[in-house]
């Protein structure tokens, strides 16, 4: 007979509380602090290496007239570079997208697909995922679709069966996205480092950029 599966993991904390700042998280002994700080200056250098040529050949997303076709390759490669890097990245594009106050229309059209699409993991990431909560005695009393039918930038939803009482039923299998929650606390001590440093510039401190990072 198979034993009942155990509780499955505490959910992880809401985006906001991910992007707490770190100093109010307990004390964590050295090697970690050490092995935090490493991850996050690695995390840096991607992030860098990925967003600098983007940033660069940004003026091509407003040649429309005379570059139509360059214009939509960056922008395709812009969204395919959001998608790639997190959630937090797709969450700052999520919120540039409603704010037409602050950009122009053009921009916020090209930024509205991340509200409703961004990329899914594999099936593979997600039975392991349920084989980490469950142990691999799930698949006796649990059917997934291989396909999800949404997924958004922390999770993604799979339709599935539950066998209960000797009977098949259907149910959401939601699964959290591989590591995302060490990359939002990672991507969250930066965006509050990069914002920290704007606040100083005065041609940007109306804009109130830590503000805005600690709201988000």
């Amino acid at each position: 007979a198979l034993c009942e599966p155990p509780p499955p993991p505490p959910p992880l904390p809401p985006l906001e509380t991910a992007l707490a700042p770190v100093a109010s998280e307990q004390p964590l002994p050295l090697a970690r602090r050490l092995a935090r700080v490493a991850f996050y200056a690695l995390r840096a250098a991607y992030l860098w290496l990925v967003f600098s040529p983007l940033l660069l050949s940004s003026p091509l997303a407003f040649w429309q007239k005379r570059f139509p076709q360059l214009e939509e390759v960056w922008w395709s490669w812009c969204i395919a570079t959001l998608e790639r890097t997190g959630a937090l990245a797709i969450k700052l594009a999520q919120w540039a997208s409603s704010r037409p106050d602050l950009f122009s229309s053009r921009v916020c059209g090209r930024l509205q697909h991340l509200q409703d699409h961004t990329q899914p993991h594999s099936l593979e990431a997600t039975e392991a995922a349920l084989d980490a909560a469950f142990g691999p005695g799930w698949r006796s009393v649990l059917r997934i679709a291989p396909h999800p039918v949404g997924s958004g930038c922390i999770a993604q939803v799979h339709r599935g069966e539950l066998l209960r009482d000797g009977e098949w039923g259907p149910v959401a299998v939601k699964v959290l996205h591989p590591q995302v929650g060490r990359y939002i606390r990672a991507d969250g001590a930066l965006l509050r480092l990069v914002c920290g440093g704007l606040q100083r510039l005065p041609r940007v401190r109306w804009l109130n950029p830590g503000g805005m990072s600690e709201e988000f």
